[in-house]
């Protein structure tokens, strides 16, 4: 039987709004053998603990009356708070509703525990965490624990791949990493889920594009024809979180081609129905452009080939008209 894990060194931060919920979450840790157990009350305090304290693991309640759980550990996990976005996390509730389940899960917490809980209950699942921590994975709109079990899965026609998320609590426990150590997986590992993301976001373009062109092909008796506004915002939203990810990277000769998408999916957008034919015929090419992007070593020829595009000014249509109903 193998011996008991050792969690005399373990930082964790438990910051739960009930008072009475945190006492006995608090008292359930240290009958397990923690002993640096740091309380708060505030939503403020899990900010605080993640920008500056770096626990090992933390605890959460799942609701505070000042701020979204949910949100922060999403934006925890996206690598827009802190500096170790693969944190241990573990949401608590009183009420595991459909709902709030989902939202926990989309977020990227490792668990959700129910309370009342027993301390036996509790050393398991910790103890999962240390030893059977599920990979983590990256796909179009999450980045997180894997949900859906072992080995990749697909995502339309790709392959997702799983990612050994380096682990603050395992490291803590098993003496097995330096704290540089860990640091430099830390970093080492967010540059691959940055790889990935960018990955995600070159299919997306490139299949959101493909829809936009069906949708003008179509008329505007076609079904897809009322969605094709909507296909466009999310090509200029994703363009620019794709310039924000790629400073840095070496990929920032891809930025002309984020810029070069939203300013056309903008003119097509203000356009509506009447969009520039130019415009429509540049379109594809940045789909593909954007496919290869982030996996050729060197996209220029097709930067080159939009910018020297670009440098002829649109044509001018008579009549134009501003998008009605049938564009949205």
């Amino acid at each position: 039987m193998p011996a008991p894990l050792d969690f005399r060194k373990v930082k964790i931060h438990l910051i739960v709004f009930e008072s009475g919920t945190r006492r006995m979450v608090r008292d359930l840790l240290r009958s397990i053998g923690f002993e640096d157990v740091i309380l708060g009350s505030e939503f403020e305090a899990v900010r605080i603990a993640i920008t500056e304290n770096r626990p090992d693991l933390l605890i959460l309640g799942s609701s505070f009356p000042d701020g979204d759980v949910v949100a922060l550990i999403k934006d925890l996990r996206h690598n827009k708070l802190g500096k170790d976005p693969f944190l241990p996390v573990i949401t608590l509730t009183s009420e595991a509703t459909e709902e709030l389940v989902g939202a926990v899960a989309d977020s990227g917490s490792d668990d959700l525990l129910v309370y009342p809980l027993s301390a036996g209950h509790l050393l398991k699942r910790i103890e999962a965490l240390v030893e059977k921590r599920k990979p983590f994975v990256v796909t179009r709109d999450y980045i997180g624990p894997d949900r859906r079990g072992v080995g990749s899965f697909k995502e339309g026609p790709m392959e997702v791949p799983l990612i050994d998320a380096p682990n603050a609590l395992r490291a803590t426990v098993k003496g097995d990493m330096s704290r540089q150590e860990l640091d430099a997986a830390i970093a080492s590992t967010r540059n691959v889920v940055n790889s990935q993301r960018l990955d995600r976001s070159g299919y997306q373009i490139a299949w959101l594009i493909k829809r936009i062109i069906a949708g003008y092909s179509s008329g505007t008796g076609g079904l897809l024809e009322p969605k094709v506004a909507d296909f466009l915002d999310q090509l200029i939203e994703i363009g620019g979180e794709t310039t924000k990810r790629i400073a840095g990277t070496g990929f920032e000769h891809v930025s002309y081609l984020c810029e070069t998408l939203i300013s056309v999916s903008a003119r097509m957008l203000a356009a509506g129905q009447d969009a520039d034919e130019k415009d429509k015929a540049l379109l594809p090419e940045l789909g593909n452009a954007f496919k290869t992007a982030f996996v050729v070593a060197d996209d220029d020829n097709i930067s080159m080939k939009i910018r020297d595009t670009l440098k002829k000014p649109p044509s001018k249509k008579s009549g134009s008209k501003k998008p009605g109903a049938a564009d949205r």
